[in-house]
């Protein structure tokens, strides 16, 4: 499994699906509708396969003011 890992309270586990959405920039809604089409394997590559919205969103804006 090529999924990240976490540290929590309660040792070291595999980050859900949901999380990986999370750490992306996307909210439970995304990751809602995502997972009604798809298994586990295809949102956990959706999720690599982003870039971070906050990321993209920064990058946007400066294009707009140059």
């Amino acid at each position: 499994n090529n999924a990240g890992m976490i540290v929590d309270n309660k040792g070291i586990r595999y980050i859900t699906g949901k999380e990986a959405f999370r750490f992306m920039g996307f909210d439970d809604d995304d990751y809602d509708k995502a997972s009604r089409c798809c298994s586990l394997i295809p949102i956990y590559k959706q999720a690599g396969n982003s870039i971070a919205v906050n990321v993209l969103e920064a990058i946007l804006k400066n294009l707009i003011r140059s």
